[in-house]
């Protein structure tokens, strides 16, 4: 393309700047080149860290890495949406504290216990395709999803240990960039919810009425309910789809792959066993329950 724009044959240099791969927010001119290259500093540094390939970790370097993470997802438009007073803050902050030489990047100013956070590696993500993006509107916490991990990102630290006590968590799972990261590891299921709260907040935030997937297929479900229960899944009854079927009469929704993957293995086979559709699809009997529970009360059913 770039050789029939030019019309002649691209030189071996041409050639491979074409192939150089880009930075989409230095390309479209949203960072400098010198802000970018202090960021892939701090992104370098962090790397170091994580992968345990420095003697000497600063517990501030991953706080203001996941910082720099929310900031620059937000102003590129990269799939998360923070307060313009957070995004001006933290940019303040990174400015203040980020060098284009590693030894220079000044730790002692990045204000930690400002913010905090909570790091999720999710270890089994199954045949789950991996995505890049936060919540579509300003929440507490701030919640991005990068691949295999998580990040629930509070612009207060003081909020958030309230926040955890409140909600009975450990507040010592939060980071807060004074002692060393720590990270949760977790497993699938954990993964498909943080995933699906991702994915869904933003359907409704993007598309409050625009579901897709037929309602007849939710019916589907109902004929399994029986032989589940007599399984020992216990939490998915019959209730929740004959509630669905009364109060979203001819309405359509949205139904996640891995739900369509269990519906599609009881269409084709009406009188499968639990543990033959365990064996099929590849989900135990808890993972089963869990995202069919989850998606069924997704539909926001009312008890009337």
């Amino acid at each position: 393309m770039a050789s029939e724009l030019l019309d002649r044959p691209l030189s071996e240099v041409e050639k491979e700047n074409a192939c150089l791969k880009k930075n989409s927010l230095t390309f479209d001119f949203i960072f400098c080149k010198a802000c970018e290259n202090r960021l892939g500093i701090l992104e370098g540094y962090y790397t170091d860290i994580l992968h345990g390939k420095l003697k000497k970790d600063p517990p501030q370097i991953p706080y203001l890495f996941w910082l720099s993470v929310i900031w620059r997802m937000a102003v590129g438009g990269m799939g998360t949406v923070i307060t313009r007073r957070d995004c001006e803050s933290y940019r303040c902050l990174l400015d203040k504290c980020l060098s284009d030489q590693r030894e220079n990047i000044q730790i002692d100013l990045c204000a930690p216990k400002k913010c905090a956070y909570k790091l999720f590696q999710f270890e089994d993500t199954r045949d789950e395709t991996l995505i890049i993006s936060g919540f579509h509107d300003i929440t507490f916490p701030y919640r991005v999803l990068i691949g295999n991990y998580g990040i629930d990102f509070y612009r207060s630290y003081a909020k958030a240990v309230k926040h955890f006590k409140k909600s009975g968590h450990d507040c010592d799972l939060l980071n807060d960039g004074s002692s060393p990261e720590l990270m949760v590891h977790s497993n699938f299921i954990n993964f498909w919810l943080f995933k699906r709260s991702v994915m869904d907040f933003n359907e409704e935030v993007t598309h409050p009425s625009n579901k897709c997937s037929n309602i007849k297929d939710v019916a589907q479900l109902r004929n399994y309910q029986k032989k589940m229960e007599v399984d020992g899944i216990e939490g998915f009854t019959s209730n929740h789809v004959s509630r669905l079927m009364v109060s979203k009469q001819g309405a359509s929704f949205l139904m996640p792959c891995s739900v369509m993957k269990i519906q599609q293995c009881l269409k084709d086979n009406p009188k499968i066993k639990i543990e033959e559709l365990v064996n099929r699809i590849g989900y135990s009997k808890e993972e089963i329950e869990t995202m069919l529970c989850y998606w069924l009360d997704s539909m926001h059913v009312d008890n009337d």
